[in-house]
């Protein structure tokens, strides 16, 4: 896929954009940071309900995931997970993110049935060896104008099962708003 000029767009605005705002609100160019704690419930229908982490920014408005992090608080494990399930941040329908990808190391895995607390990191992609760069997922009007979630895939075989009521996800992302053409 060709990166066009929307993608120097993009690339010319984290560049240029502001990281004086720590817990910013959103606005254009700065650097902002959102918080959700998921509960039992929604961690279980992940695969098949995605969390809204940061709402869309409105019209023209692109948000650009930096990296995020995912704290689980553990009580029991959840089972369920499929050879080939994943967890990402998606930008509308598009993952924006690194996964945490089953098949390649038991990531998925290794969040909810650890035995303990277990935190993980998603660098933006372009930065994870062998993934490729923000600027190939769809980086075009298609994602302006949409949310920002967290998200699973399990294969055929659905919500996770197990758990406890007491577990959470913490799930922080930090992230930049665009203004799109």
């Amino acid at each position: 896929m060709a990166h066009g000029p929307f993608s120097a767009q993009i690339q010319a605005a984290l560049r240029s954009f502001q990281p004086s705002q720590p817990t910013g609100d959103g606005t254009s160019g700065y650097l902002s940071r959102a918080t959700v704690t998921l509960t039992d419930a929604q961690i279980k229908a992940l695969p098949t309900t995605a969390v809204e982490l940061v709402a869309a920014q409105g019209a023209a408005k692109l948000i650009v995931p930096l990296s995020a992090v995912v704290q689980f608080n553990y009580t029991d494990a959840y089972t369920n997970i499929a050879a080939t399930a994943a967890l990402f941040i998606q930008v509308g329908g598009n993952v924006g993110l690194a996964t945490l990808d089953e098949a390649a190391g038991n990531g998925v895995t290794s969040l909810f049935d650890s035995g303990e607390d277990y935190t993980a990191i998603l660098p933006q992609k372009g930065f994870v060896s062998g993934t490729s760069t923000y600027g190939t997922v769809r980086a075009s009007l298609e994602v302006a104008e949409q949310n920002l979630s967290v998200k699973m895939t399990n294969a055929a075989q659905g919500a996770l099962t197990g758990g406890n009521a007491a577990n959470t996800l913490r799930v922080s992302v930090y992230y930049v708003v665009v203004d799109v053409p």
